[in-house]
């Protein structure tokens, strides 16, 4: 019996020949004693999660099946994974036998490992599988049965079997989620920029009537995400610029205004700054690179130098005035034209901060993706500088402890990521005294999703935006729901990103119906409300669009014609419909939360705040679906808002209640009927 104990990060990314080296067979393989056992032990997707690029629950099937056709995953980032499935608590497995699927093909060299965790945490090597037979099933009994709380599966492509069967002793488990708590309409209105969206360059010298303009839109949004990179705030080690970052922004007059207005800032800083990037061959050298060339994705010193960019950040824009200034770096060979940078802590500007952007961005290669439980160690960096260990100038909550903290915002709308994230945070960061994991973040997950009718962004499936309420989106987010409840601590869910393009080359982009007569710019402005409306009734505790403008860069890439704003001629800024029913929506609807759905075809849903009442009616559809509907009221008079392309009022008609009823038209965009 071998215990892997302070390697079992390895089992994920290093190769099977030191698995083998490290651990050895577990268990001589005795033959068959020929008793079938009956108590197999039921699988709840649930609990399964693969250490691997975003295949969702890919490899799950390999529970719910009997055949001896191979499961076939492809297109994965690391050819050699591990899978887990942790046992809740109460089912109390303890495992006896191993049946396994044995199709065609042998992978002597490329065994398929079974690992086994204990509850004292320890693991071993239960079972090597390498294809020996053919079209047959494979029966292993233990000589000792094993109470475990977790089994892992490192396989390498399609060296697997085709089928897995667990047998033994188990209770049954009942389980029961949460109640959803639900969040305000406004909530979910958000979008994303950069500083330069909304703020003044000083280098310009002159008034910014566009910035101005933009500012005042923001206001009817209520909520930004602002991509915040590292190089704008130091390029030279030591030398922070703040009042005017390094490109010549001023953030500490935007933020004092995001204050002043109520306006809720999620702040992403994102990247490295140029002394790390730099570390990196120049052929490798990317700026959303965290850590410096060499250095372990397994090590939390790795992140140190974020871990410092985070503790400046947090210090100046957080709460705690009582930070030692010799702490505290500044540049002062700015431009003439800008504002020297000071030592200032405690202005008391920001609430929150994000540290990355798609870390699990599988798409640049193994250099910039990082897996959950890597993640954890980058988490533990910058959230407390891992528990004050790295230093006194390193970490968010070091420099203000109300600061409050989430997530990079992941890619994929997989719960994988942070299953395998806590896991780690466990291992390294240990528990509270109430037995709950000591996970480095405050509040919510965050995760990026994008309704199409592929399986999201970057899955190479897609071919066209898609209505979320048809989209796989759905099942995407009760699971997320269901996984967080049971693995993650039930904290709350914020979409960072989510949106549509405009471009007809665009994998992403809004394609109206046939025979709808809608341009792409009104099918945009039409999904993109109708998907805060839909993340407001499913739970979600706050949502940002991407993005404030078009990226444009290359038309048909992705992302690249997704703003709800451009600009016009002489500089001009133009509301797209989307960002104009966001905004008419918000002025009657903002505070109201969801409480009830009247019908599903077409979708009536109630809304409620304090004891006023508004109604929303569409069809959940992109068919052109157009019916007169017979709404129920309990008033005599009403208001209809129907939104419009050419402003930022919608139209209010007042209506006279007949018979306890109206008749409204519905069609896929909203209308909305609030009681007066």
């Amino acid at each position: 019996m071998a215990v892997l104990g302070a390697a079992s990060t390895a089992l994920a990314t290093r190769t099977f020949e030191l698995i083998s080296r490290r651990l050895g067979p577990f268990f001589p393989e005795p033959p068959f004693d020929g008793k079938w056992l009956e108590n197999q032990i039921p699988m709840d997707p649930n609990n399964f999660y693969q250490e691997n690029s975003a295949v969702s629950g890919a490899d799950f099937s390999l529970f719910t099946k009997s055949e001896y056709n191979p499961v076939e995953v492809w297109g994965q980032l690391y050819k050699r994974y591990t899978n887990h499935y942790l046992f809740p608590k109460d089912q109390q497995v303890l495992l006896k036998q191993i049946r396994l699927g044995d199709g065609k093909g042998s992978f002597e060299g490329m065994p398929f490992f079974i690992v086994g965790t204990k509850h004292d945490g320890s693991e071993l090597l239960i079972y090597q599988f390498k294809g020996q037979g053919y079209n047959t099933e494979i029966v292993f009994d233990l000589p000792v049965p094993l109470a475990l709380k977790k089994i892992s599966f490192t396989a390498s492509e399609q060296c697997k079997p085709t089928y897995i069967k667990l047998f033994g002793d188990h209770q049954p488990v009942k389980t029961k989620f949460p109640k959803l708590v639900r969040y305000p309409f406004g909530n979910q209105t958000g979008v994303n920029g950069f500083s330069w969206s909304w703020s003044f360059n000083k280098s310009l010298h002159k008034a910014d009537a566009f910035s101005e303009r933009s500012y005042q839109v923001l206001k009817g949004l209520g909520s930004c995400r602002i991509y915040l990179d590292a190089k704008e705030l130091v390029q030279e080690r030591g030398k922070y610029r703040f009042k005017h970052n390094w490109r010549g922004f001023d953030l500490d007059g935007l933020f004092s205004r995001f204050k002043a207005d109520g306006i809720f800032a999620n702040i992403c800083l994102q990247g490295s700054p140029p002394y790390v990037v730099n570390t990196w061959p120049e052929d490798k050298r990317k700026d959303s690179y965290t850590r410096p060339y060499s250095t372990d994705k397994d090590d939390v010193s790795s992140y140190l130098e974020l871990g410092k960019i985070a503790f400046q950040f947090a210090a100046r824009y957080g709460r705690n005035k009582h930070i030692d200034l010799a702490l505290i770096e500044a540049d002062d060979s700015q431009p003439w034209y800008e504002s020297k940078s000071e030592k200032l802590v405690g202005l008391d500007l920001i609430q929150l901060m994000e540290i990355g952007n798609e870390l699990d961005k599988w798409w640049e290669g193994e250099d910039a993706n990082l897996l959950g439980r890597q993640f954890a160690y980058l988490q533990s960096a910058v959230y407390d500088g891992h528990k004050g260990k790295l230093g006194k100038n390193v970490g968010i909550k070091t420099a203000d402890p109300t600061m409050q903290v989430t997530n990079a915002g992941l890619a994929s709308t997989s719960p994988d990521f942070l299953m395998s994230f806590v896991e780690e945070c466990a291992r390294i960061r240990g528990h509270h005294a109430d037995g709950t994991v000591d996970i480095p973040l405050d509040g919510y997950y965050s995760f990026h999703c994008y309704a199409s009718n592929g399986a999201g962004q970057h899955s190479e499936k897609e071919s066209r935006g898609m209505c979320i309420e048809q989209s796989e989106v759905p099942a995407q987010l009760k699971k997320f729901h269901e996984v967080n409840a049971l693995h993650l601590g039930n904290k709350k869910l914020v979409v960072g990103e989510s949106g549509y393009d405009i471009s007809k080359n665009s994998p992403l982009r809004a394609e109206p119906p046939k025979e709808s007569e809608l341009t792409p710019y009104v099918w945009q402005g039409v999904l993109i409300l109708r998907t805060a409306l839909f993340y407001a009734k499913h739970g979600l505790f706050r949502n940002f669009f991407f993005t404030w403008t078009d990226d444009g860069a290359i038309d048909g890439w992705q992302f690249s014609s997704s703003g709800i704003t451009s600009e016009g001629p002489d500089r001009q800024l133009v509301l797209r419909p989307s960002a104009m029913y966001l905004i008419q929506t918000n002025s009657f609807l903002k505070d109201y939360v969801w409480i009830a759905q009247l019908s599903v075809n077409p979708l009536v849903d109630k809304w409620q705040h304090k004891d006023a009442v508004v109604y929303s009616l569409y069809y959940g559809t992109e068919r052109n679906q157009k019916v007169t509907y017979a709404l129920k009221i309990p008033s005599t008079k009403v208001t209809r808002y129907t939104l419009n392309e050419d402003g930022e009022t919608p139209t209010a008609s007042q209506l006279v209640v007949t018979g306890g009823k109206i008749d409204v038209e519905v069609s896929e965009k909203p209308v909305f009927i609030a009681l007066s």
